[in-house]
């Protein structure tokens, strides 16, 4: 039988199996994992310090991270890149200040 794995995006203190999932109320939203027996919490960079000593979820990891690299691989774009779009990159036509 195939264990089932179970996905959460929700604020702790509004969903009771996002509470239960990660034993501590956090008012912004987490994502949460759990597959194959493992756990994976990404929370806000203000909650990790707290979660890291309040909470039963096996990795705990800030959630700026993942969105960063997920919006680089995404658009090609590092995050300085989209503040200063023509910082080290030879855009046809573009004016920059």
């Amino acid at each position: 039988m195939k264990s089932a794995s179970l996905l959460i995006i929700a604020a702790s203190e509004h969903d009771a199996d996002m509470r239960y999932a990660v034993r501590m109320g956090i008012s912004e939203r987490i994502i949460y994992l759990c597959t194959h027996g493992r756990t994976v919490a990404l929370l806000p960079d203000l909650e990790l310090t707290r979660a890291k000593t309040q909470s039963q979820v096996g990795r705990i990891t800030a959630l700026t991270r993942y969105l960063r690299r997920a919006t680089t691989r995404r658009t090609g774009w590092s995050e300085e890149s989209r503040t200063r779009p023509c910082h080290g990159r030879a855009l046809p036509g573009a004016q920059c200040p």
